[in-house]
């Protein structure tokens, strides 16, 4: 029984962990986009020779200005 208990703990714990690792990347990554939004950078790469929405990314109106 104790074995058993031991087994289901450390499959929680487990879990835990992973879904803490997946929680935190997927925060940082959100957190990144808008800190770069904030800053005008453009989610593409701001390559506008290969970029058919090149018209209304805010860095290109920044360059063109």
């Amino acid at each position: 029984m104790l074995s058993l208990l031991c087994v289901g703990m450390t499959e929680i714990v487990v879990g835990i962990v992973v879904a803490v690792i997946l929680v935190g990347g997927f925060g940082g990554y959100i957190a990144y986009k808008i800190w770069a939004k904030k800053r005008g950078k453009c989610g593409c790469g701001c390559d506008c020779g290969s970029c058919s929405g090149c018209g209304v990314c805010p860095s290109a109106k920044k360059e063109k200005k």
